[in-house]
C-alpha cells in the first residue's frame, strides 16, 4: 500500500443530506445509519435507494466513491478493480 487516507463520516454525511434533500426519509434513513455506524441499517437505506430513479442514485454512488477514493470515480466500465486503461488501481 502506497497511500494511506483518513476518511470521516463527516464529509460523507453532509454530501449525502445535500444530495438528499429533496429526500427527507431515505435522508433520515442514510443519517441514521451512518450516525449509528449500523450496518444493517445502512443496508436497508440503500435498499430504498434502489425504488428512487437512476440519477438519484448514481449521484449517491458518486458522493460515496468521492469520499472513498478522494475524487477519483472509477469508471462504470470497470471489471476487478481494473478501469478503462486495463491497469489495476490507475
Amino acid at each position: 500500500m502506497d497511500t494511506v487516507r483518513v476518511v470521516s463520516l463527516v464529509a460523507l454525511r453532509r454530501d449525502l443530506a445535500e444530495l438528499l434533500q429533496p429526500h427527507p426519509l431515505l435522508r433520515l434513513r442514510f443519517e441514521r445509519a451512518l450516525a449509528k455506524r449500523d450496518g444493517k441499517l445502512l443496508d436497508d437505506a440503500f435498499r430504498t435507494l434502489a425504488l428512487y430513479p437512476q440519477s438519484l442514485r448514481e449521484a449517491i454512488e458518486d458522493a460515496i466513491c468521492r469520499w472513498l477514493f478522494g475524487g477519483r470515480l472509477l469508471s462504470r466500465d470497470s471489471v476487478g478493480g481494473h478501469d478503462r486503461t486495463g491497469v489495476a488501481g490507475s
